[in-house]
């Protein structure tokens, strides 16, 4: 498919182009018949050799100095591609790390970065470099690429600002977080490669950009300095002799046309190709290497809970001033293996409190008052890396929608290892081979070919499997699942759910289950806390709140689960199947 998009005739002629003007640029010494700046008066003036007049030694004619159009063409593409490509590297490296940044901490860093590149874009970018270069005695080709660099940054750090707003809130972001990865680690080995291509298609239309604009510098007199050559001098030489000699202006101008219509019909055919699904992210990939960083509690508590949580109050600011109180005053503890059921429609402050136990809550959240304790650890107010080394360790979470929870641009096999390798002092080839085993452990028949493959490339039940593989990869404590089957067919819901399961008994993870289907919660958890408006309305064993709900929150629940055809109702399978 990759080739068929990158055979389109549009495509091809671009590549073609680029080709040639990467030759010139490369073998121009070789390729030029005449020494570029070698003046001969005695042949100024002279037209293409196919005109009246024309000289077979000089195939697109002779300057105003004697000099060959043609040798001055070909230099002049190294000179031009020369500064356009550095120009556009420097800009580009530094653009994107400063949109990664802002785009990624938000906050005052983010106001401070794009409210400088807001005045910057205030002053057009003409402007900007005669203002620069005008000031400046000798234009040499390094000035030129300072200038256009400084002039260009912004429109790189604009666009992938943009798409990282975007992308950390996905649920792979999310993911990640929650295995422990850190902030450095999740932005270049997570976030980075899925706004790379936008990056790279970027860089190559600014290539184009800023080989016109340093045409157009040369061509009002601001350009680099003689005997040097680049298509923008040699379209000023023809300016001034257009009267004289049309094809010194004419030629000179067919090849910026022609460079940047090729530049861009190339940029526009790997739009197609450089898709983030696919491989794009191995450099990266290699930068940050694997560390162990799992860390031993030294902290002793006689016995407590699994989780304690006491009063836990969470708010969110409003725009209009005020706050929302999404959680108000929650309690509850977990014993080791003991499966807890949080239930309640949307809104209710089920995963608000999920996210909050995990250290992941949304940076406009503030949590109020209360305490989350961890095996007698309080959670609140610890430090990011030691929340970073309990996280997939200690405790756990399987996301909601499998498919945006799982990093589009590496293999399913990767992103578990990469789970083992935050957490344990393994090599990559132990962890490949512990990778497989937790694949065959939730049940995928083919654990190579699903190792192989990307998240899109297999079944939303297999993608759930994998999410399932990456939570219980390092045996954490704590499992916090929210609403893990919703997004799956009924069928495969109950297939994921018996697995599951299953897999907990045996690890003796103590689990906290998400979900607004009471049916769910009732034949897969022991005690159930029933959530509305951020506050817990009732709570109690499983099987006491299904058979006897006593709020009337919680008979609307239980009214909501409809019978299935044949099936008998919620009251009683709960009590044929809880766990409790």
């Amino acid at each position: 498919m990759i080739r068929n998009r990158l055979l389109r005739p549009e495509v091809l002629i671009g590549l073609s182009l680029v080709a040639i003007l990467l030759a010139c640029a490369m073998f121009a010494d070789w390729i030029a018949p005449h020494n570029p700046t070698r003046m001969a008066p005695t042949v100024k003036y002279l037209p293409p050799m196919w005109l009246e007049g024309g000289d077979p030694r000089f195939f697109l004619g002779t300057d105003q100095l004697g000099r060959d159009v043609l040798s001055r063409l070909i230099h002049g593409a190294r000179t031009s591609l020369t500064i356009g490509i550095s120009a556009v590297a420097i800009a580009a490296t530094f653009g994107v790390i400063v949109g990664l940044v802002a785009g990624y901490f938000r906050g005052w860093i983010d106001t401070v970065i794009m409210r400088l590149a807001d005045i910057q874009l205030a002053f057009p970018f003409i402007l900007l470099a005669l203002s620069i270069l005008s000031v400046t005695s000798t234009k040499s080709a390094l000035t030129i690429i300072v200038v256009l660099a400084v002039a260009d940054w912004v429109i790189h750090a604009r666009v992938v600002r943009s798409r990282i707003l975007v992308e950390r809130e996905k649920e792979y972001v999310r993911s990640a977080r929650a295995l422990g990865a850190s902030d450095l680690r999740i932005m270049f080995l997570y976030v980075l490669p899925a706004v790379l291509p936008t990056a790279i298609i970027i860089a190559l239309i600014e290539l184009a950009v800023l080989m016109l604009v340093e045409s157009i510098l040369s061509f009002i007199g601001l350009g680099i300095d003689p005997p040097a050559v680049s298509w923008g001098t040699a379209l000023a030489d023809g300016r001034r002799s257009l009267a004289n000699a049309w094809w010194m202006l004419f030629f000179p101008g067919m090849a910026i046309f022609l460079a940047v219509l090729a530049i861009n019909l190339v940029a526009d055919g790997l739009a197609d190709v450089l898709d983030p699904r696919l491989k794009l992210s191995g450099i990266v990939r290699r930068v940050l290497r694997s560390k162990s960083a799992r860390e031993t509690d030294t902290a002793v508590v006689e016995h407590p809970p699994l989780l304690a949580v006491d009063n836990l109050s969470v708010e969110f600011p409003l725009e209009a001033g005020g706050t929302v109180n999404a959680v108000k005053n929650v309690s509850f503890t977990l014993r080791t293996g003991e499966r807890l059921g949080i239930v309640g429609e949307s809104g209710s402050g089920k995963t608000v409190t999920a996210m909050t136990v995990m250290g992941l809550l949304d940076t406009a959240g503030r949590i109020s008052g209360g305490s989350v304790r961890l095996k007698g650890r309080d959670l609140i107010g610890l430090e990011e890396s030691k929340l970073n080394r309990l996280r997939g360790s200690g405790m756990a979470m399987i996301f909601q929608d499998a498919s945006t929870a799982l990093n589009p641009v590496f293999r399913v096999g990767w992103q578990i290892e990469e789970a083992i390798l935050l957490h344990q002092p393994v090599s990559r080839t132990e962890a490949r081979r512990m990778a497989l085993d937790l694949l065959r452990m939730v049940n995928i028949a083919e654990p190579e070919r699903v190792a192989g493959s990307y998240p899109f490339e297999i079944s939303g039940g297999m993608q759930q499997r994998a999410m399932i593989a990456i939570a219980l990869s390092c045996r954490p404590d704590l499992l916090l699942a929210d609403e893990p089957t919703t997004a799956l067919d009924v069928t495969t819901q109950a297939q994921i759910l018996r697995e599951l399961d299953a897999l907990i008994a045996r690890l003796g993870t103590g689990v906290i289950l998400i979900s607004h289907d009471l049916g769910v919660i009732a034949e897969f958890t022991d005690r159930v806390l029933v959530m509305k408006d951020g506050e817990v309305v009732e709570s109690g064993k499983t099987a006491d709140i299904v058979t006897a709900p006593r709020h009337p929150y919680t008979q609307q629940l239980l009214a909501a689960v409809r019978k299935l055809e044949g099936e008998e109702p919620v009251t009683e399978r709960a009590l044929v199947h809880s766990p409790g």
